[in-house]
């Protein structure tokens, strides 16, 4: 077997290629252009080198995988560029690998920008390959020609492009001293090459002789030009259950039996094919790679070394994971700063209006539009120093060795390496925790991870639950807490196994990656992909968390005079029979839908309603906000519960069922952000309603057999 093709004439499989003018756009028109590409190539730093602040983020129609577009002008006309979702090939057997290939195939771009690290070809060949079979427009950004030179490796562009027939342009998207190949890439992207297919692995060839005219007369003429005859035939033969399920549905009868034979002689086809690949990789990096002595070892490696060491690297993965903590915070408070003047600003700004308008209306504009808005900034700048850090991480490459070493523990739970800083950034705050979950590649990971976040206690929740326990179980506090931990631990393995059965099913998989090489973090791309998430989550989330806090308001001021006759007090009362089965009164569920607003507020607001009757709502409402808690925890909580006439059961059923609550309106908004899906923030809402009433409902009967008498 011919390991590859020239680009001369045509290839042994049969597949023509068009002259170079014939796939030149036309240049009175606008280009659309789709970048695609392994992870750690460098594709999103290319991206934003491309179209700095020209870019929209979203979700992809349908999907809960993140959408990518920008613009740049180039040559008098203006490209339109998608960042595809990082992939390691296009088999379509994940969701990002199914929304690139739909895109390349249904949408047709222009031209196709396969990203490459030159510094590590033998992996990112592999979806040069794959595209090479879809037979598109393609141009090659051999990226990180800077990283390659440090390792001593030297790339032949030229042959490059000679042995698979597409253009390639040297680069280095993260260097901005000097030219880096961007201007010469914009100008390829005019006029891509169509590249020259690899051969077929021998096992195939006999049957491909066979499916392939089959193929070409049946399916060809329904199907969209992005789908080429050979492109199709090859996924027959390796099995693809898309294709083979299209085959089924438009050809006959006997058409679809002798395919269906064929592809049956060739049992391996996926197996066959991939090995093919990457002998056609093989071949061409003999050809355009070569490699001098290396270097003595630097600091980086020795570092490296330590880092990923099974024992010792947990131990900087901790150091390093505080202090990216400590530096989200840091990088917060600056960003917050705006929101917070806005937040207390509110009374004086109250004053003002009621001097003018009713008492209501000023309320409505303080409490009911300000505070969430100011509640979503800070937020919003919360976000943005989250992934000021993560940006860091992964621009260094730190983040993939975070993964690894944690790999082997989040397995147990069905996740992988990846999750770990969500989860963990999860006990500081879950809105960093689900913000997070973003930079996960895989769509299956993402989903059960940002699922499982709620289940992580912040530390607003384990104050709260530790001063409640304090105050109700004295002594005891301590094994109430010790409960709540293990009851924690085995709720998060019960859910991963739901989630993966009935939510998201699929078979588990392990960690795929490299650890690319270190290298100093482009600050401009981090704060660049830092504020693209902030402007995201303003159009995605911000408005949602601002109309909760507005009907949270509303529930709680109206119709009045104090907060027994609001709307809210109603709701408790209606969900009284509800509350019985945990030892509730109506008292302690307000409580408890309090604490889908704010953890810390339930406090303060138990304080409210056990020990003064004639509060107002908008008491209330400032507690919940946070402006009067620390006064009001200070000026006798713990009085006013001892005297509640609250049974220890109650209490205990009230602690786990606070534990494990909803997940606040901030963070189902950001879950909101983070999916563009109503069904999947729906759903776990309910979930975890459903979860907390069952552990208030199981909590109650065990607190009667400890607490006989309490």
């Amino acid at each position: 077997m011919n390991p590859a093709n020239s680009c001369q004439g045509r290839c042994a499989a049969g597949c023509c290629h068009a002259e170079p003018a014939a796939c030149t756009p036309a240049c009175d028109r606008d280009l659309t252009v789709a970048l695609v590409g392994q992870p750690n190539t460098g594709k999103s730093t290319l991206f934003n080198r491309l179209t700095g602040a020209n870019q929209h983020v979203g979700n992809w129609p349908g999907k809960t995988v993140e959408k990518k577009e920008g613009q740049v002008k180039a040559g008098g006309r203006t490209v339109h560029i998608f960042d595809l979702p990082g992939t390691y090939s296009l088999t379509a057997g994940s969701m990002e690998e199914r929304i690139s290939r739909d895109f390349l195939t249904e949408e047709r771009p222009d031209a196709v920008v396969a990203v490459v690290d030159a510094a590590q070809l033998e992996r990112s060949l592999y979806m040069v390959a794959e595209l090479a079979l879809l037979n598109v427009p393609t141009v090659i950004a051999l990226n990180k020609m800077d990283l390659a030179a440090q390792k001593n490796i030297t790339v032949d562009a030229e042959k490059l492009a000679f042995l698979t027939g597409m253009r390639v342009v040297p680069l280095s998207a993260i260097d901005r001293k000097k030219e880096t190949g961007i201007e010469a890439l914009l100008g390829s992207v005019g006029a891509p090459a169509v590249p020259c297919a690899p051969v077929l692995a021998e096992e195939m060839e006999a049957a491909f002789g066979g499916v392939l005219p089959a193929v070409s007369e049946a399916l060809a003429p329904r199907t969209r030009p992005g789908m080429p005859p050979l492109w199709l035939a090859v996924k027959c033969l390796e099995k693809d259950p898309e294709i083979l399920g299209r085959v089924q549905e438009t050809m006959g009868g006997d058409t679809a039996r002798e395919v269906a034979r064929l592809t049956d002689s060739c049992p391996d086809g996926l197996v066959a094919g991939t090995t093919a690949r990457y002998a056609w990789i093989s071949h061409i990096l003999s050809e355009v790679r070569s490699q001098a002595d290396r270097t003595p070892e630097s600091f980086q490696g020795r570092f490296d070394k330590l880092a990923t060491h099974p024992v010792w690297g947990k131990g900087v993965a901790a150091c390093v994971l505080l202090l990216g903590i400590v530096a989200a915070y840091a990088v917060a408070i600056p960003l917050m700063v705006p929101a917070f003047a806005l937040f207390f600003s509110t009374h004086a700004i109250h004053d003002a209006i009621a001097r003018v308008a009713p008492a209501w209306l000023a309320a409505m504009v303080c409490n009911g539009v300000l505070c969430g808005v100011s509640l979503g900034l800070m937020i919003m700048g919360f976000i943005g120093a989250v992934f000021f850090v993560m940006g860091i991480l992964e621009n260094s490459g730190y983040m993939a060795r975070l993964a690894y070493i944690f790999d082997p523990f989040m397995r147990r739970l069905g996740l992988h390496g990846k999750s770990v800083m969500p989860m963990l950034m999860g006990l500081i705050c879950n809105i960093m925790g689900v913000a997070g979950s973003r930079t996960i590649d895989s769509w299956r990971q993402r989903m059960l991870t940002l699922a499982l976040i709620p289940i992580v206690p912040c530390k607003s929740l384990l104050i709260v639950t530790a001063f409640l326990s304090g105050i109700f179980f004295g002594s005891k506090a301590l094994w109430v807490m010790l409960a709540l931990f293990a009851v924690t631990g085995l709720h998060m393995m019960v859910t991963s196994r739901l989630l993966q059965r009935f939510v998201v099913p699929g078979e588990p998989t392990g960690l795929i990656m490299e650890l690319p090489p270190y290298q100093k973090p482009d600050m401009k791309h981090v704060c660049l992909y830092s504020l693209t998430r902030m402007k995201a989550f303003y159009h995605q989330g911000f408005w949602f968390l601002a109309g909760v806090s507005f009907l949270t308001w509303a529930g709680i001021y109206f119709p009045g005079p104090t907060i027994h006759q609001s709307y809210i007090a109603c709701l408790g009362r209606s969900l009284e029979p509800l509350g019985q089965f945990m030892g509730f009164d109506w008292r302690l569920c307000i409580a408890f839908i309090v604490a889908f607003a704010s953890k810390e507020a339930t406090l303060g607001t138990m304080a409210v309603i056990f020990g003064a009757a004639t509060t107002t709502g908008a008491d209330l409402f400032n507690i919940i906000m946070d402006k009067e808690l620390l006064s009001v925890v200070h000026n006798g909580l713990s009085s006013f519960l001892a005297s509640s006439g609250v049974s220890q059961a109650s209490a205990l059923a009230f602690v786990f069922a606070i534990f494990f609550s909803l997940p606040c309106f901030a963070t189902l908004g950001t879950i909101y952000a983070e999916t563009r899906s109503v069904k999947w923030t729906t759903g776990t809402l309910l979930y975890y309603f459903a979860v907390s009433i069952t552990m208030g409902a199981v909590a109650f009967q065990v607190g009667r057999v400890l607490f006989p008498g309490g």
